[in-house]
């Protein structure tokens, strides 16, 4: 699917541009919201009016929101299946799938990306950490798409 690999490419490249005060990120790209359940962190996290549209806007967005003095680093981000920014810091409460492996090296974030990997309506998840990623998750399955 066309939106998956274009969405493993912004991961990829945001991985090479992180700078020293990068916080870690953490994506979802979503055919729909209905199956996962979510809360956003912030105010004037949903972009209903102000989507933030194509792979050069997104980078530049993503990078400057990934920094730790930036009101919304915290939580992750939603995108949808056009590549449009749509809410941002959001906290996921995915469903624990016991049957699933998942290796322990890594913390919340990584968790919380494969367990909504497997959501109805979400196509795939991301994470990159300061010393990890980035990986890419689709239904579960985890993708090191390291640089």
């Amino acid at each position: 699917m066309k939106a998956v690999s274009e969405f493993t490419e912004l991961l990829i490249e945001l991985a090479e541009i992180q700078d020293v005060d990068f916080s870690g990120i953490g994506l979802i790209l979503y055919s729909s919201l209905d199956n996962l359940d979510f809360i956003l962190m912030k105010d004037n996290a949903i972009l209903s009016n102000k989507l933030i549209r194509g792979k050069v806007e997104l980078l530049k967005f993503i990078k400057e929101i990934s920094s730790h003095d930036n009101y919304f680093h915290d939580g992750f981000h939603l995108i949808n299946e056009k590549l449009e920014l749509t809410h941002l810091s959001a906290f996921i409460s995915p469903k624990i799938n016991n049957d699933l492996i998942v290796f322990d090296g890594y913390g919340s974030r990584y968790r919380t990306a494969i367990y909504s990997s497997l959501c109805p309506g979400i196509l795939a998840t991301g994470v990159i950490g300061k010393s990890y990623g980035p990986f890419v998750f689709q239904n579960g399955n985890t993708y090191n798409v390291s640089i």
